[in-house]
């Protein structure tokens, strides 16, 4: 049954706090922008909904759960005030440490340090790593000291090496270029009081890195390094703001971040391809916000807001915009072979040219998503796009690895291998067994978009598509001809008319209680119990279509 609810603005929250800060005329920008789009005219006729209640036969896959992690009660709390400090202290209250070199080089499993307030100048070409590992009951910690904000500046925008932390093991980078493997790492920032940085821009989170116009290091880059938590940081003015890397080289050494655990930060303008991206399984990326804001790019690949590139993991409750920005930044990016059964849930992604792209990947899930186009720009794009990566099709970035420059990514070509499966069963890029449930698309050319080459097993149930303009699931021809949908592509309980939204204006697309997407959805069970607000699937006699029940 659906949510009553008045005329909310739930769905433009994050925009309209940003209307509060320096941000206050972009944000405006997009909010017009996104008021506009619901303008459009009513979406042509489309496949009509009837009630269906069946179980499905399939089961999802073992995917992470979202349980929070316990807050470890730390061994020794240590202080670092770059005012008042000398790294020739005992790095206690009263004699805090003055540098974080000092802090990264001395802390070992189950240590904390708190960083009094104020701007810590990066390392030029170098960054801070973490010479110790923590353990899971034991992590290391680095957090603000409780309201006091600290900046981590990026001294330079030419550099794309000068990091603030790294955790880099490469085994084709020569021994000095190496950092030591640093697992459990937690870098935690604690809310202050809303202030204005250096550039103008209004920050709440405890913990800041700053780059500046045009930055080309990230703010956080690691390889190898797994079991980080990275929670309450603004990534201000940086190429990326984590960027995480696999380095296996087609050997049976496997090299990933893995297990990271990602959430409530905030992306604030970047200037290279992603405002994050993972290159590694079992991470969750969760309840961050990520924003292009300007239209300056200095990339020679595409643009994402978020970029995953690995196995298993969940990216959920994630708000993504470009805010404004005429930069060709699409939303999520599952990219290349081994985006394999991932988990896209729960996120909502405006002002996009593409909501979600999913790029040779297998047996993901998306779902419970809202996903609003943007109106002035890029009118050819869908709201989801299942493309190939076969290589006729991408000869800069080729499935067959031999043509092109992912070789850092590849496993040994061994069963034994974690990544082999994803990669090598099946090896063609041709984006097979995906699963796309109740999602709200609003304002794309299509809803959905599948290309030629992909689709093998491919499910669409229980979508809603609203102000298209070529068709709800469109089988795309290169004439931009839809034609009819292979076979191989189970499509069912999908609307693309008749809503009965509570406030499509402000873009509030919960449904009326007079709606005729109610109880209309094919029963999914275990595959989606729940809905966009955490809602438990069913509330009455069968499931409703779209991202709310």
């Amino acid at each position: 049954m659906p949510m009553l609810t008045n005329r909310t603005l739930k769905m433009v929250r994050p925009l309209l706090r940003v209307m509060s800060g320096p941000g206050r005329a972009l944000a405006a920008a997009v909010l017009v922008i996104m008021l506009l789009s619901a303008c459009l005219p009513p979406s042509p006729a489309g496949p009509t909904v009837s009630p269906v209640l069946v179980t499905p036969s399939s089961t999802p896959p073992p995917f992470l759960t979202s349980t929070p992690r316990p807050t470890p009660v730390p061994k020794f709390i240590y202080y670092v005030d770059a005012r008042l400090g000398s790294d020739a202290n005992m790095g206690t209250q009263d004699q805090p440490w003055q540098t974080i070199q000092k802090a990264v080089n001395t802390l070992t499993a189950g240590d904390m340090v708190y960083v009094r307030g104020g701007q810590y100048d990066g390392i030029d070409y170098v960054g801070w790593f973490f010479t110790n590992s923590g353990t899971q009951s034991q992590p290391i910690t680095l957090s603000n000291y409780p309201g006091e904000q600290v900046v981590f500046k990026i001294g330079t925008s030419s550099s794309s090496g000068s990091y603030i932390f790294k955790c880099f093991i490469d085994p084709h980078d020569p021994p000095s270029w190496r950092t030591p493997k640093a697992d459990y790492i937690h870098i935690i920032g604690t809310d202050v009081t809303p202030r204005l940085l250096s550039n103008g821009v209004e920050s709440k989170k405890g913990i800041v890195i700053q780059g500046m116009v045009g930055e080309q290091a990230s703010g956080i880059s690691a390889s190898d390094c797994d079991y980080w938590e990275v929670a309450g940081v603004d990534f201000i003015e940086t190429a990326n703001g984590i960027f995480t890397y696999k380095n296996n080289w087609g050997t049976m050494e496997e090299h990933s971040p893995d297990y990271w655990y990602v959430h409530n930060n905030r992306v604030y303008n970047y200037y290279r391809e992603s405002g994050m991206q993972f290159n590694g399984d079992n991470n969750r990326i969760e309840n961050n916000e990520i924003y292009k804001v300007s239209n300056e790019l200095y990339t020679p690949y595409g643009c994402q807001l978020l970029n995953i590139n690995g196995d298993h993991n969940v990216i959920k409750g994630n708000v993504l915009s470009r805010m404004g920005s005429t930069a060709n930044c699409m939303g999520i990016l599952l990219e290349w072979d081994m985006a394999d059964m991932n988990i896209v849930e729960r996120n909502l992604v405006s002002d996009v040219p593409s909501g979600i792209g999913i790029q040779g990947g297998d047996n993901n899930i998306i779902r419970n998503n809202i996903l609003i186009s943007s109106i002035f720009t890029y009118q050819y794009r869908s709201g989801i796009e299942i493309m190939s990566y076969d290589n006729t099709v991408k000869t800069d970035w080729p499935c067959d690895e031999t043509l092109g420059t992912a070789q850092a990514l590849l496993p040994a070509n061994n069963p034994a291998h974690p990544d082999y499966q994803y990669y090598y069963n099946p090896r063609n890029c041709r984006s097979t067994g995906n699963q796309i449930y109740n999602n709200t698309i609003h304002g794309f050319v299509e809803g959905i978009r599948i290309y030629s080459l992909v689709g093998e097993n491919t499910t669409i149930r229980n979508n809603v598509f609203s102000g298209w303009k070529r068709g709800g699931i469109c089988f795309y021809s290169d004439f931009g001809v839809c034609l009819p949908l292979p076979a191989e592509v189970t499509a069912s309980n999908n609307a693309a008319q008749d809503f009965e939204f509570v406030d499509i204006l402000h873009f509030d697309f919960h449904l009326t209680a007079n709606s005729p997407l109610i109880d209309a959805g094919y029963n999914l069970g275990p595959l989606n119990p729940d809905d966009f607000d955490g809602n438990i699937r069913p509330q009455g006699a069968g499931y409703d279509i779209g991202a709310y029940e």
